[in-house]
């Protein structure tokens, strides 16, 4: 008769054997789905090492740093199982089959049936570590994906706040610059007025239709970029060249409202880029920084982040924006909204810094594409 040290021994030379057969009868289950994509290697994963610990066990090793490897063994296969995108019927139906596959060979060898019931005994034991480490797994997991949705309807339901705030005030700017239109048309129409209260009109007239174009064309392309239809069209960009060019035309409208206008970045530098949403990203923020800054200076720079990034700042030293409880500026128009939503799409981040002193905006973007 087969002492068990003898099992032990015949247990290491067919292993190679025992492991191929598991692995034909696992592929040819139905149930079991994951196993056929997966490698030798990545099949066979830590059960090459629990078998070596069941021959340590048929040899008499038996003790507590024993079980403490087994149980981890058991763990880190049970991890891998869940890591590969086993579900829990199938990684119970993989156990069956290792099982039997053993079962099989003992019988074949005639082991004893002290080694029968030591095997009856390891494979229930470290299936049970696996199979609870990999529920532990499930339930994290789960717990996690809850915690992603709550904060996703979190910000879903901020979102949604911002953006009724923001449509209200944007219907709030339309009716009132509505109203200085249709009373300034209203006005002319009257033959008694002097003409210097009809050329003051008439500047009044085309200065509220062009704010309104302004509105609806920002109204426009919310609408475009809530829609999804916007996409990214970039191509190789002198940054520097454009950035020059839209200073010039920003120095003059700062000077005429007593600011100073100050740039500074590299004249040529080529980088990838939606030209046409960089412009519009920029153009949003600097005529908003001229637009409330009362007094001082407005400085606009750029230039290199790092070998994958490079960088527009804004910075003013207007009265600085009032923050709300999320952290974003309380009462943000619908230009900065704009802009939020453009940077998404170029993947650029956007960073705000306002105190009472001023205001700076940064937008970092990728070099390439």
């Amino acid at each position: 008769m087969l002492l068990l040290a003898d099992v032990a021994n015949q247990l290491k030379k067919a292993q190679p054997q025992i492991l191929k057969r598991w692995r034909t009868r696992v592929d040819a289950d139905a149930q079991v789905k994951v196993s056929l994509r997966l490698s030798r290697v990545q099949f066979n994963d830590h059960i090459p090492i629990l078998l070596d610990t069941f021959g340590n066990r048929l040899k008499g090793a038996d003790s507590l740093a024993q079980e403490d490897e087994e149980r981890e063994v058991s763990e880190a296969h049970g991890r891998h199982r869940w890591q590969q995108g086993y579900d829990l019927r199938g990684m119970v139906r993989e156990w069956g089959h290792l099982n039997a596959t053993l079962v099989e060979w003992l019988n074949e060898i005639s082991a004893p049936a002290s080694a029968r019931l030591l095997w009856a005994e390891f494979i229930a034991s470290n299936e049970s570590e696996a199979v609870a480490l990999y529920e532990d797994l499930i339930q994290s997991e789960a717990r996690a994906k809850l915690r992603d949705v709550e904060q996703a309807l979190t910000e879903l339901q901020s979102w949604e706040k911002a953006r009724g705030d923001l449509l209200r005030q944007a219907s709030h700017d339309l009716r009132g610059g509505l109203s200085v239109v249709a009373s300034a048309s209203d006005l002319l129409g009257h033959s008694e007025i002097s003409q210097q209260d009809r050329a003051q009109l008439s500047s009044m007239l085309l200065s509220g239709v062009r704010n309104l174009t302004g509105m609806m064309s920002d109204l426009l392309d919310m609408a475009r970029l809530e829609a999804g239809i916007e996409s990214r069209e970039a191509r190789a960009t002198d940054a520097g060249l454009l950035l020059l060019t839209l200073c010039s035309s920003w120095r003059l409208l700062a000077e005429e409202k007593g600011l100073n206008f100050t740039s500074n970045g590299p004249e040529t530098f080529w980088v990838e880029a939606d030209t046409t949403k960089v412009r519009r990203i920029v153009q949003n923020l600097a005529l908003n920084a001229i637009k409330y800054t009362k007094q001082g200076t407005i400085r606009v720079t750029w230039g290199e982040a790092d070998d994958k990034q490079w960088f527009i700042q804004i910075a003013d030293t207007g009265d600085g924006l009032e923050k709300s409880s999320t952290d974003t500026p309380s009462g943000e128009g619908i230009g900065l909204a704009i802009v939020r939503r453009l940077c998404a799409l170029l993947d650029a981040s956007l960073d705000l810094h306002s105190t009472a002193e001023g205001t700076t905006f940064g937008v970092t973007f990728p070099r390439e594409y």
